[in-house]
Order: C-alpha cells, then structure tokens, then sequence
C-alpha cells in the first residue's frame, strides 16, 4: 500500500457571506480558524483512490462534478475513483446553492477548484509504502436533536492511519457522525467549527503532523450538546481529537491491505407539489413565525416567497424537478467499509449497514455534492424541520417517503461488490 497526501489552505476573505443559517446576518466580519483542504492518494498497486476533504458546508452537485472532472484530467483518474467531501462546517463560505443562507460564491468555487487540482496533483507526487491500522471507539458527544419516538445517535467514531513501518503516520482518516454547528448562527467569523478543532488539536499531538481528514457522518439528526462559543468549540473539539488519539493507540494493522471502490447513481424521487401544495409550504412558514417580525422572521418568510416563485415558474416551464441525482461511492480499504453519499442523512443509516454487511463501516456524508436531508418513513411521520420545511431552503423539493430505505439498500447492494 501506497498513500501520498497534501494540505491546501482554502480560507476565504473576510467579508464573504458565511453558509448554512437563514438567522444570519452577513457577511463574515474575521477569521476564528483557517479553512483548509486535505488530500490522500491511496493505492494498492491495482487500484488508486484520490479523497479530497475540505473545511466546507458542503458541496453543490455541479461544483463537485467539476472539481471531480478538472482534478481527475490532471492526475488520470477516473471520476469515479475521486471522492470530494465536506465537514458540514455552518462557517465556511456558500458552496452550495441555498436560499437566503448566505449566497453562493461563484468566484471562490472556481477558486475552489484550482486548489483541488493543487492538492490532488501534490498528493500523487510522492506516495510513500504505508501499513493500514484501524481502530472504532465509542464517543458520546453528539445528541439527537430532534427528540421524537426515533431518537437515535451513533456513538462509533472510526479512524483509519495510513503509517509507515516505523510507526510514524502519514494520514488519518477519522469518521464521526455531528453537525458542525456549534458555534451557531450568532457567529460572523469563518471557522471549522469543532471538527477544525479537532485536527487543529491533532496535528499537535500526533508525531510527524500527519494529514488528517476529519470527515462526517449520517448527522441529519445529531448535533452538538450545545451552542457553544469559540473556547466551548475549541474542548469539544479537543474532546474528539482526544478520542481519535485513543482509537490510534488501540488501532490494530488490518490483515487486508486491499484498496476495492465502487460506485453507482441513484435517482431519488422528489415529492413535486402542484401550485396548491406550493402555497401550503409557503403557509406553514408563515405560520410558524407567528407574526413575528425582525431580521430572522423576515428572512425566513423573503426564503419562502423565493423559493415560490421559483417553483412556480419551473411549473410554468415544464422543468419542475422530479428526482435528485445521487452518486454513491463505496470504498473498501483494509476490509473496513466506508459509503460515501451527498446527503445529510439521518444516522440510523450507519447502524443499518453496519447489520447488513457485518463489517467494519462508516459513513461519509456531504460527499460528492449534497442533495439536502435523507430522513428515514418515521421522520416523515414524526414531522419536524428535516422533513417539512429545509427542502425550501435547499430550493427543491424533498425526498419522497421511502427514499431513505431504496438508497440503504442501494448501499448495502454496493457493499456487496467490493
């Protein structure tokens, strides 16, 4: 086994809008932490694998093909053997096309995508012979924010090291499942929220710096235990890195040093609303901000109008959208699992899998694009924002009941070949 990696700072200026709170007032007023994007090159000498990971919220479905498409032409890689995924961090700039959560930044994705092609080519320059060591520990930090009949969180965090022979690391590839949220919309100042943290607090720890992805899970449902300021972000953040630490001690060299990836596309069909259910959304907004008024009201029932308006005029035009494009990536590395999909899926996804395929697995979310929330047929009875009102500020429409269970089982069919 082969792995070659490479770190690219991605921060953007201050004064851009920050990403994933319609509550938000804009733009960013300073720098809490810098962004940074990471790169692995892995290869087994038959198959290669380039992962790219960056301090983001995420990543629109054209922005991530273009950055899979322009970096694969540089390093010869198929776009299937590239995984681009995202934090989830509510502090970075507007990768994705959201409505009235900060604007997307046309001239830092492009930006974007000249430094995925840096850090893929850097990372395919000099690979080094590396043994793989994998280890899953229990961390109990995320909650269920939902708090219905459902609740569920998933307490395994998962590290992958890629070390060489004398036990030093070049790269780790850690796994936990929680929105990256803490600091909340009350905050102006571009950071990676408690996952930057926790590699921050890492790279301090771990001999040799090694590069670490900090990559998240199926965390549609999970959020911190709190709001938090920078210095309560920062213990957690140290909590995580801590955990990660001990999962490495523990680690153990997989007796499988085999790279496998497969991929598949999923149409997920939509819940297309004629002009009638349009306007009961829109209503239901409305309603819940209970004559309010003021900044975060006004947002909220401006987000409604728009994505009205919109919907409306995709009726007029015939291209109303009925499914959403879903690439799913599977890798298998050292006998351990790890789908990659582009949804905030809701974490019982994880447990699901980890039954079906009875192997070591974590789930990577916000991976090759994000489509918006992928709630389980209970959530759809439960109600709640994931399911009733965040397609509006996605600017689509959600998934349709069942969805989730049609792409698990996708999954675990995809599990099958590798």
């Amino acid at each position: 086994m082969r792995v070659g990696a490479a770190v690219v700072d991605i921060t953007p200026e201050v004064g851009c809008e920050l990403s994933g709170y319609v509550a938000r007032v804009q733009p960013s007023v300073g720098v809490h932490s810098r962004l940074f994007l990471r790169a692995l090159r892995i290869d087994d000498g038959t198959t290669r694998l380039l992962w790219l990971h960056g301090d983001l919220v995420g990543l629109d479905a054209e922005l991530a093909a273009a950055i899979k498409a322009r970096v694969g032409a540089v390093v010869n890689l198929p776009p299937e053997h590239i995984v681009v995924s995202a934090t989830h961090t509510h502090a970075g700039p507007c990768t994705i096309k959201l409505i009235n959560c900060g604007d997307y930044d046309e001239a830092y994705a492009e930006r974007l995508c000249r430094w995925c092609v840096e850090a893929g080519r850097r990372a395919m320059e000099k690979p080094v012979d590396v043994e793989m060591r994998f280890a899953q520990v229990r961390c109990d930090l995320a909650v269920d924010r939902r708090q219905q009949a459902s609740a569920h969180t998933d307490p395994v965090l998962g590290v992958l090291a890629f070390c060489r022979p004398d036990g030093g690391c070049v790269a780790v590839v850690a796994n936990y499942a929680m929105h990256n949220v803490a600091l909340g919309p009350e905050n102006r100042h571009i950071s990676g929220d408690v996952a930057g943290q926790a590699v921050a607090r890492l790279q301090e720890r771990l001999a040799g710096r090694p590069v670490v992805l900090f990559t998240n899970g199926a965390c549609g449902n999970l959020n911190p235990p709190s709001r938090a300021d920078f210095e309560q972000a920062e213990r957690w953040g140290d909590q995580l890195a801590q955990t990660v630490a001990e999962a490495l001690d523990r680690s153990e060299r997989t007796s499988d040093q085999r790279l496998r990836v497969a991929s598949d596309v999923v149409d997920v069909p939509l819940d297309a609303m004629d002009a009638s259910a349009i306007e009961a959304v829109v209503d239901r907004l409305e309603r819940g901000c209970c004559g309010q008024t003021g900044y975060v009201a006004d947002r909220i029932r401006e987000a409604g109008r728009i994505w009205r308006r919109r919907m409306l005029e995709r009726i007029e035009s015939g291209k109303l959208p009925t499914s959403a494009r879903m690439p799913l990536t599977v890798v298998s590395l050292g006998g351990t699992v790890w789908p990659c999909l582009p949804a905030e899926v809701f974490s019982i996804m994880t447990a699901q899998l980890r039954e079906a395929c009875a192997r070591p697995l974590q789930l990577v979310g916000f991976a090759n694009g994000d489509i918006g929330y992928l709630p389980t047929r209970q959530a759809y009875k439960e109600g709640g924002y994931e399911t009733e009102s965040a397609f509006v500020f996605y600017d689509s429409f959600r998934p349709a009941e069942g969805a989730f269970e049609d792409v698990r089982d996708r999954i675990v069919r995809l599990i099958g070949s590798v």
